[in-house]
């Protein structure tokens, strides 16, 4: 599945890297504040949709349906 619509946040490049994504990282670059929130942002994202607990729920939801 797409994780964008997770919430997640990241400069998309499809297939290369566009003036519009290059200026996005440039800016990056330079607000570190910024590209750590962004950092955080996609860690607990990450940890609330792919975490092992997750996993782990998940799977346990499979197999007393099976």
């Amino acid at each position: 599945g797409d994780i964008k619509p997770l919430g997640f946040q990241f400069i998309e490049i499809d297939g290369f890297a566009s003036d519009a994504a290059v200026e996005q990282v440039t800016e990056l670059i330079k607000k570190p504040e910024e590209t750590r929130d962004m950092i955080e942002t996609n860690f607990q994202l990450g940890k609330k949709h792919f975490s092992l607990e997750v996993l782990q729920e998940k799977l346990e939801e499979v197999i007393s349906n099976f």
